[in-house]
């Protein structure tokens, strides 16, 4: 994984390639779990490093509201299988990371698989919402906070299981959006004091 992070983009920080490879370690815990044999895939390495790529630069507080709802409202078009062109080179490693996930999944024949990466995109375009909201002084119900941490973090945990299998059960859905949920939680446990 470390090899062909680099080989993909030689720029990445040991930070950003740690955060990969948490959801790494996550997707082999899966496989272990569901019976699988442990490796990397294409569809694995790219769907890793989409979350350093997507998640750094929304929270990135240099970068304008303005321009992460553009991003964003273009990843979700890529997501949903538009052909869209990059606006620059950081989209284009972003976009090249999505074709690695269809690589290995054709979107008609796994179309879950591309809802739940939706999902992660609305969660993350949610948490903009958030982050603008509370910065404005307005409030956002605990509940509402508690909504969006289990858009997020039960989609992402989902979208890893998929890369398993391809298919799954609905006891395979019910605990990858469980587990994912309290990873997310742990994650905005240990953020809360930065966040």
């Amino acid at each position: 994984f470390l090899n062909k992070s680099k080989a993909f983009d030689n720029e990445l920080t040991p930070e950003d390639i740690g955060q990969a490879l948490r959801n790494v370690w996550i997707i082999n815990i899966l496989q272990a779990v569901m019976g699988e044999k442990i490796r990397l895939t294409s569809s694995i390495l790219g769907y890793s490093l989409l979350y350093p790529y997507t998640d750094n630069y929304l929270d990135d507080s240099s970068i304008a509201k303005e321009e992460k709802s553009e991003f964003n409202d273009r990843l979700m078009k890529r997501l949903k299988g538009e052909s869209i062109a990059p606006l620059n080179s950081y989209e284009e490693k972003v976009y090249s990371l999505v074709g690695f996930i269809e690589k290995d999944f054709d979107r008609r024949e796994y179309p879950e698989l591309y809802e739940a990466l939706q999902y992660i995109n609305k969660g993350q375009i949610e948490s903009i919402r958030q982050q603008y909201s509370l910065g404005n002084a307005k409030t956002i119900m605990q509940e509402e906070l508690l909504r969006i941490s289990l858009l997020k973090g039960g989609a992402s945990v989902l979208v890893d299981a998929y890369l398993v299998r391809g298919r799954l059960t609905q006891e395979e859905m019910n605990f990858a959006l469980g587990y994912g949920f309290m990873l997310q939680l742990g994650d905005d446990l240990q953020d809360i004091k930065e966040d």
